[in-house]
């Protein structure tokens, strides 16, 4: 009788293991189920949000992308101080273009764009909008901040937070002139004349004045150390030409040919003996390789109303000079007993005297490269980016 009880309790343990076993099996499969579900739950989710923020995201690019590629033609063109229009290289006029996300919102364009990303509707607007004017660089900024929000789900948005800034530029560009001069401080860039004013003769290399009347003529003779070619530069003058008029210029040389062109050329100017009447008249310029007056006969006289310019000039005998403007030379011989007589004010502080005013020197019309995009501002650069639900 004890054996079959014995073998009655072993049975009924093993069927207890049995239970136990199935029991925790189930409890862990219903486990690994709800953690299962849970994560595939938590994975729709997060890709759900993930999808909305990159909409989102995909409609502040859009909205940045249509502000840096704005352009406002303004009807305005580029000029130069003088009035000179500004040509590109095709000789066409610049108009002046405002171009990207400063002068986007400087000209009050739309502040709510609605774009559509993937089906959804989304509406970006420019809030927060701050101006600022010049800074220490010169700078111009605005300060602003762009939200995107679903139509249908306006509490969950997009925000960034955005600088725009555009150099202040002018629509009017210097002039630089020709043989402007380094050391001129003024800023202007036209050069300077080279004599003083109140300069009657100027000699820029070897000067002989003797002779009877050298006292006439000393006190109205100055040196310049700047060289012959600076005024020869600064009158914007020619080689002379292979011409000779004559000793009575006065009668040789039409001054007022209709060409208004108030400089004249010569390869030289003569006169010896006879009665000459050598005469440069008001608002004119001579200039001759060399200048040789060796006589003037009984009553010739020689007028000096205007400038007279020569790489040499050579006076004797008993001529009798009037200057009423200038003279100029690389070398002056004063011999003999010719007399001066002196009148008006002599050069005045442009170089102009006896009424010849010189020409301005050629303009040089620099067009720097950033001129084809000088109302561009940059890309604006964001200060801030955030989620709000």
């Amino acid at each position: 009788m004890r054996k079959i009880k014995v073998e009655l309790n072993e049975r009924g343990a093993a069927i207890l293991m049995t239970l136990f076993l199935v029991l925790f099996v189930t409890i862990v499969g219903v486990s690994l189920l709800n953690t299962t579900f849970y994560g595939e739950k938590n994975n729709i989710a997060t890709i759900a949000d993930q999808q909305e923020f990159y909409r989102l995201e995909g409609a502040l690019d859009l909205m940045i992308f249509q502000m840096n590629s704005f352009e406002h033609h303004t009807g305005r063109y580029l000029m130069y101080q003088d009035g000179t229009p500004v040509l590109d290289l095709k000789g066409n006029r610049i108009q002046i273009i405002e171009s990207g996300p400063y002068y986007y919102l400087k000209n009050d364009n739309t502040k709510i764009a609605e774009f559509t990303i993937d089906g959804d509707k989304v509406v970006v607007s420019i809030t927060d909008i701050r101006h600022q004017g010049l800074s220490g660089d010169n700078k111009l900024k605005y300060e602003y901040t762009l939200v995107a929000k679903y139509k249908t789900m306006p509490h969950l948005s997009r925000e960034v937070s955005l600088t725009a800034i555009a150099e202040n530029k002018s629509s009017v560009l210097p002039v630089t002139y020709e043989d402007a001069d380094d050391d001129d401080d003024s800023g202007s860039g036209e050069s300077d004349f080279p004599g003083e004013p109140g300069d009657r003769i100027i000699f820029t290399n070897f000067s002989k004045v003797n002779g009877a009347k050298a006292d006439d003529w000393s006190p109205i003779t100055r040196y310049s150390s700047l060289g012959f070619t600076k005024f020869k530069d600064y009158y914007q003058l020619e080689e002379p030409k292979t011409k000779n008029p004559g000793s009575n210029v006065s009668d040789t040389i039409n001054w007022e040919d209709g060409s208004n062109e108030k400089i004249k050329y010569f390869n030289s100017l003569s006169a010896s003996g006879n009665d000459v009447d050598i005469l440069i008249p008001d608002e004119y310029l001579a200039y001759a390789n060399t200048v040789d007056i060796s006589g003037c006969g009984n009553s010739g006289k020689l007028r000096i109303s205007g400038v007279l310019i020569a790489k040499s000039i050579s006076i004797s005998g008993n001529c009798e000079y009037e200057l009423a403007g200038g003279m100029i030379a690389e070398n002056i011989t004063v011999t003999g007993t010719p007399t001066i007589k002196v009148s008006g004010d002599g050069f005045d502080s442009g170089g102009g005297a006896g009424g010849y005013i010189p020409k301005p020197p050629a303009p040089i019309y620099n067009i720097p490269e950033s001129t084809f995009n000088q109302w561009t501002s940059g890309i604006s650069e964001i200060t801030n980016m955030e989620t709000k639900r």
